[in-house]
């Protein structure tokens, strides 16, 4: 797929993808022509042997030996365009098969004429490229190295069919002796030493036999070790491949076994001390199961093997048992108690002390002791504070009652109503209702007595107020506002009132104040106008001046404004002439 490399929208990834593509694509094109010369070599060159071997006139396989291992490469010339890990394995292993086979038949021309010669020796030249192919891709682990052991004993076996078929004589035969005894002595150097932790796996697979000896010792004697044999078991698998990791493993699994040994010892003694700890437990409860779950649950996991676990619920098994030993009596005790205590209450009160009593009664169901006691002794102390709840709620509604007997000039109809409230709640048990509305009316008739004394004080001082407001231009305001006081006086509604008056007094003040402000700055602009006003006359800006009139204007107006109390509008007229008085101060 033709791609342009100079597209903008392209990443340079794209552009490297499709220059290798064509890269590739080029190369298979290449790889095929070359293997259909091939084909077309070996064709050309097996018509003519074959023809004189079904003459008779020559032998077949010496010559179409070279043709065959032509077509051989022909199908492993199509891995060389790939670089995998499974090209260079089929790869290395075909030539490890092929240059002794290649170098034999090498040799078969050394005493022929020239041309036969030089075909020889350059198939010797191939055959040695193949060998040295062969020892550089396949030189990593020991298992590729037997894997070339392996390939090159094929060759060893192609090359020694090639004498069955036709010995050779003379020095032909030497010299292929000598090479089968090369590629023998490659095969036995590449099975032998060509791991190079063929001492190691010696040891590993000796501890290896000790360690399943041991194992199964133990488990001829009963002595669960399931974790070490299923170390072993790994070690077994995985150790053959690396002895390092092998002999790790086998370490652990000894290591795990002497440390279930040490431990068994530990884990009977624990058990016993459990098992006493649950027996005098269910002698004291024979209801609590919870201590023998546990430790029936503990025999299991060390029947399974798990000392650990089994060990940990032992120790729990024990902590049950202790906490049913110390505080079940305490928490059977407490709960009858307070039963005795609560069955005499009636009310709220009674109802909250009996759901804590019922939750007690459900921790020691559950088998949990320790908190049904410390829920049981709770109720004693709260019961004593129920009785104190009754007395200061009885002596707060008779309190309550004797203030409202002698209340005078006030409206009780409401405290009446909170009071018949508070006996009915304290008859019902309701001790925190009845203390709190009799507390409430308490505090009212306080408050409105108070504030009845501050409303009929103020009405006695009626003049000294009303004086304030008597010249006032909003004078009837400020009447009303105190009639609306004195009515909800008349009504007994005194709390009503004193806000009202509060009000009233408040607002009275704010008006003085502000009047007292204006009329010192009114007081003030005039005395300056005055003095101006004759500077003025000097000067000769005489009354028709513009200017003059408007700032006459405006201190009449602030004049006007202060009359009726408006203290923004007189603030405002004032500032209006102070700006006028001081532009006709430059002009003077």
């Amino acid at each position: 797929m033709a791609v342009d490399m100079m597209a903008s929208d392209i990443s340079f990834e794209e552009r490297m993808e499709a220059r290798k593509a064509e890269q590739f694509a080029r190369l298979d094109k290449l790889n095929n022509i070359g293997v259909m010369m091939i084909l077309l070599a070996t064709l050309w060159m097996m018509i003519p042997k074959l023809m004189a071997s079904v003459a008779g006139t020559s032998a077949l396989l010496p010559e179409l030996g070279p043709a065959l291992l032509m077509l051989t490469w022909a199908f492993f010339i199509q891995d060389l365009m790939d670089d995998g890990a499974l090209t260079n394995s089929r790869v290395g292993g075909a030539t490890a098969v092929l240059w002794l086979p290649l170098m034999v038949i090498g040799t078969w021309t050394i005493n022929d004429s020239l041309g036969p010669m030089i075909g020889g020796i350059g198939c010797m030249g191939i055959a040695y490229l193949l060998y040295r192919e062969s020892r550089q891709r396949l030189k990593a682990g020991w298992e590729i190295i037997r894997y070339r052991a392996v390939m090159g004993g094929l060759g060893l076996v192609m090359s020694l069919s090639l004498f069955v078929v036709e010995p050779p004589v003379g020095s032909i035969l030497w010299i292929d002796l000598g090479l089968v005894g090369l590629g023998l002595y490659l095969v036995i150097s590449d099975s032998v030493g060509g791991d190079d932790k063929r001492e190691l796996r010696k040891e590993f697979k000796k501890s290896l036999d000790h360690a399943q000896t041991r194992l199964l010792q133990l488990k001829s004697e009963g002595v669960v070790v399931d974790q070490a044999s299923s170390l072993i078991t790994t070690a077994g698998e995985e150790g053959h491949i690396d002895p390092d990791l092998g002999l790790k493993l086998i370490h652990e699994a000894l290591d795990d076994i002497e440390r279930t040994l040490a431990m068994s010892e530990d884990v009977e003694a624990i058990k016993d001390d459990a098992y006493a700890a649950v027996e005098e437990a269910e002698n004291i409860a024979p209801t609590a199961a919870r201590p023998r779950s546990a430790l029936v649950q503990g025999d299991r996991e060390v029947e399974l093997g798990s000392l650990r676990e089994g060990e940990m619920l032992y120790r729990q098994a024990k902590i049950r048992a202790g906490e049913v030993i110390e505080w079940w009596a305490k928490a059977d005790k407490a709960i009858i108690k307070a039963k005795n205590l609560i069955s005499g209450l009636d009310g709220e009160q009674s109802l909250h002390l009996k759901e804590i009593l019922k939750e007690s009664q459900e921790k020691l169901d559950a088998e949990k002791p320790k908190l049904a006691y410390e829920f049981a002794i709770t109720i004693p102390e709260q019961v004593e504070a129920i009785g104190e709840a009754v007395e200061n709620a009885e002596e707060a509604v008779k309190e309550a009652e004797r203030i409202l007997e002698g209340v005078d000039g006030l409206d009780t109809s409401l405290w009446n109503e909170r009071m018949s409230a508070a006996t009915t709640a304290l008859s019902k048990g309701s001790h925190a209702l009845a203390r709190g509305l009799s507390d409430s009316v308490v505090r009212d008739i306080s408050s409105e007595r108070e504030a009845m004394e501050d409303v009929r004080r103020a009405r006695r001082q009626k003049k000294k107020l009303s004086a304030k407001w008597a010249n006032r231009p909003d004078a009837e305001e400020w009447k009303a506002r105190w009639d609306e006081l004195s009515s909800a006086a008349d009504e007994k509604q005194w709390s009503h009132a004193a806000t009202l008056l509060k009000r009233l007094v408040d607002d009275l003040d704010s008006e003085t104040e502000s009047d007292e402000e204006a009329e010192e700055l009114l007081q003030f602009v005039k005395d300056e106008w005055r003095i101006l006003r004759n500077q003025l006359e000097a000067s000769g800006i005489k009354v028709g001046d513009e200017q003059r009139r408007d700032c006459e204007a405006s201190v009449g107006d602030a004049e006007s404004a202060h009359g009726l109390s408006d203290w923004q509008g007189c603030l405002e007229a004032l500032g209006k002439a102070d700006d006028l008085m001081e532009r006709l101060r430059r002009r003077v």
